[in-house]
């Protein structure tokens, strides 16, 4: 711990220091920039608000291969990123802070605490899994050609077992962390008291829209399927009264047991509107769900790093168990999927052409952002461009931009909730279940669902689909083909994503009457 006043020469030490540590865990020079800047601005802040003489300690840390700078300075509560404006930039943080692109604020004992989460550069999550992958083809080969009944054996007794286990801890952690996530989610947008208008109509849209969209694009896919319509129409209707009836859970706990997905959304909504309600009366308690959220992002992180030894399990079980057949339907998904990112961009562009933009104008003011999503697979990457670029070129408010931005980083996913319905759709048939309409009503809200509280660390679309599985009765032995496909196509829903999200932003402030229709309209990139 190193310890330093609120000078400037104080201020370019510290940011010094902390460049000297990141460099040398190989954090990423973008990365460590942006930790750096954040730092810097941080501490200029409280210069001007406490003073130069204010005490500041730095404390750069590692644990267990996870790195974390912590900012002390001493003094009065004080926030140093909540301006006069009336623009809660606090709680829009707290947003991203639990997807790790902003610094953590606290207030403990007379110090302001910031908490910096820099992340060291990491293979590609794909090299691991093509490890799995080719392990998995080459001692399943080798077994089932030279001792077949010997990895009948290994597989029955020994990886089955190890692959239900592993994959019943990512279940079980991945249920709490949904159900953290959405109630984080609610309370985010509920604290947010200037921006009420704003946050209730952007949470409806995020809600409605990707459902519409998954509606009609299962009902264009649906052809290509084997739906059991059924041949009683009241039996139907039963069953969908079934599953509305169903999504009320017996207790507390049943959701997080059964790992009922439609119980836990329920719970997380029940729980969230009620801390809502009592507003500071449960401060301690939002102080708790968020720093349990984060925690359980931690072992999430932790869970998810054994994925590709599950994979390995599940590829080597199919091969043994003469099943490896399954895999011959892989392309059906990569290629609806695909798709289903295209339709998704093509509905929003549509939509956004009610504005009377010229198409050439608006599709070259989208594609920046979208091209650096669409390459490097991260919506963090983007963010500067859809910033900047929202009320630069697209007319959108900067009221509404520095909300819904944030927000939409976090909880809008079209694109990937049209992934998890194919996905579950073109498993089940793999597995030869049978496709009701109750089944795939069930699936439409499941993903829906899925895709706002798909957990924001490595591998949170693997323990999402495990979840989504389990709800919907697809054996998680498909997993072995679900998780490469889910990997293999990261850069085009992400690009789809980023797109998706500026029409978004465009559609959201025309409905609040605060677009600037004639700059949007306007030539240029």
């Amino acid at each position: 711990m190193t310890h330093f006043q609120l000078t400037y020469a104080c201020i370019d030490a510290i940011v010094q220091q902390m460049e000297e540590f990141l460099k040398k865990e190989g954090v990423p020079s973008k990365e460590a920039l942006r930790t750096q800047l954040l730092a810097e601005e941080a501490l200029l802040n409280y210069r001007d608000l406490l003073g130069e003489d204010v005490a500041v300690e730095l404390h750069c840390i590692k644990r267990l291969g996870r790195l974390r700078i912590d900012l002390s300075v001493a003094g009065d509560s004080c926030d140093p990123f909540v301006t006069d404006t009336g623009d809660d930039t606090g709680v829009l943080r707290g947003i991203l802070s639990r997807a790790g692109m902003a610094p953590v604020w606290q207030y403990k004992n007379g110090h302001n605490l910031l908490i910096f989460s820099p992340k060291k550069k990491k293979p590609p999550q794909f090299v691991y899994l093509l490890a799995s992958v080719a392990s998995a083809l080459l001692l399943g080969s080798l077994f089932s050609l030279c001792a077949p009944q010997l990895g009948a054996q290994l597989s029955e007794h020994l990886l089955q077992p190890l692959f239900s286990t592993l994959g019943g801890l990512l279940t079980a952690v991945a249920s709490v962390l949904v159900f953290l996530s959405l109630v984080s989610g609610i309370l985010g947008i509920g604290d947010v008291a200037s921006f009420g208008k704003i946050g209730k109509t952007m949470f409806g849209r995020i809600l409605l829209l990707p459902l519409m969209l998954v509606l009609c694009y299962s009902v264009l896919i649906a052809p290509l399927f084997p739906i059991s319509i059924g041949s009683q129409f009241s039996g139907q209707l039963a069953d969908l009264l079934a599953m509305v009836l169903d999504i009320v859970p017996d207790s507390m706990v049943t959701p997080f047991t059964t790992g009922n997905l439609l119980q836990i959304a329920f719970m997380s909504v029940l729980v969230g509107l009620a801390m809502l309600v009592l507003g500071a009366k449960v401060s301690a308690l939002s102080t708790f769900v968020e720093q349990a959220n984060s925690l359980f992002q931690i072992i999430m992180e932790g869970v998810c790093s054994y994925v590709p030894i599950m994979v390995f399990l599940s590829l080597f079980d199919l091969i043994v168990s003469g099943s490896i057949a399954q895999l011959s339907g892989a392309y059906k998904p990569l290629v609806l999927i695909i798709l289903g990112c295209i339709f998704c961009m093509g509905v929003y562009f549509l939509l956004c052409l009610r504005n009377k933009v010229p198409p050439l104008v608006l599709a070259k003011k989208l594609l920046p952002a979208f091209l650096v999503g669409l390459i490097t697979a991260s919506t963090a990457s983007a963010l500067p461009l859809v910033m900047e670029g929202a009320p630069k070129k697209l007319g959108v408010a900067e009221k509404v931009s520095n909300f819904a931005v944030p927000l939409g980083q976090v909880l809008f996913m079209p694109a990937t909730a049209l992934e998890y319905f194919v996905l579950t759709l073109c498993m089940a048939e793999i597995s030869g279940l049978t496709i009701s309409v109750s089944w795939l009503a069930i699936a439409v809200f499941s993903v829906v669902v899925l895709a706002i509280a798909t957990p924001p660390v490595p591998g949170g679309g693997t323990a999402a689909l495990m979840i989504l599985f389990a709800q919907l009765g697809i054996p998680p032995e498909t997993m072995a083909i679900a998780v490469p496909i889910d990997i293999l196509v990261e850069f085009a829903v992400t690009g789809a994503e980023i797109f998706c999200q500026q029409c978004e932003l465009i559609q959201l402030s025309r409905s609040l009457h605060m677009l600037d229709s004639d700059l949007l309209r306007k030539g240029g990139s």
